[in-house]
């Protein structure tokens, strides 16, 4: 530092650099109510994202494989639908307005990894007739594993989807079930207008 400054002042410099600061003399005592914070335990999404979690091979799933699973999502349905109360004359199923409102709103919070979803309407054409297990469902897609061992990612909100449980068809407007499946579940669905496909 001295040769970087005036030789008369040499000596001042010196004092300087030596005098104690008065607040170095006091030790702070640590504060007892602050709870150290733990160690993060998740990992966060631009992680997730680099480590691939959210990505699929296009091809290397084997449809087979998947059928287990399909078969507990059916029981998973029959045991949350109850659809057994629902009557059945002469091969037609009739449902009353309260009966039909319950079941939209269930369908709605359902989880569908391992439903053999139908696309029965699309904006796109080429997504029509694509039919296949869900293996992965985001917020707005469905990435479908068809018997020819492909993954194909079908857009939710401009789709029409249908799904066979026992011996009812039910057909479901993607628009209704864009979100992750977590947050459906307690997500509360209003009355809305059929959407235009």
């Amino acid at each position: 530092m001295e040769k970087y400054c005036a030789p008369e002042r040499h000596t001042d410099l010196k004092k300087s650099l030596h005098k104690s600061m008065i607040l170095g003399k006091h030790k702070v005592k640590p504060d007892l109510n602050i709870v150290p914070r733990a160690k993060k335990s998740h990992l966060s999404l631009h992680e997730k994202r680099i480590l691939g979690l959210y990505k699929l091979p296009r091809k290397g799933l084997k449809y087979q494989e998947f059928l287990e699973l399909h078969n507990l999502w059916r029981q998973y349905m029959l045991d949350s639908l109850d659809l057994s109360q629902v009557p059945n004359k002469k091969g037609e199923v009739e449902m009353e307005n309260s009966q039909r409102e319950t079941i939209c709103r269930q369908l709605c919070k359902m989880d569908y990894h391992g439903a053999m979803l139908t696309v029965v309407r699309s904006k796109c054409p080429s997504h029509i007739g694509a039919q296949g297990i869900v293996v992965m469902d985001t917020k707005n897609t469905f990435k479908l594993l068809g018997q020819d061992n492909i993954v194909r990612t079908i857009p939710k909100d401009t789709s029409v989807f249908q799904i066979q449980v026992d011996r009812f068809q039910l057909t479901m407007f993607g628009k209704y079930l864009c979100g992750k499946p977590a947050e459906r579940t307690t997500k509360k669905f209003r009355k809305h207008l059929v959407p235009d496909l």
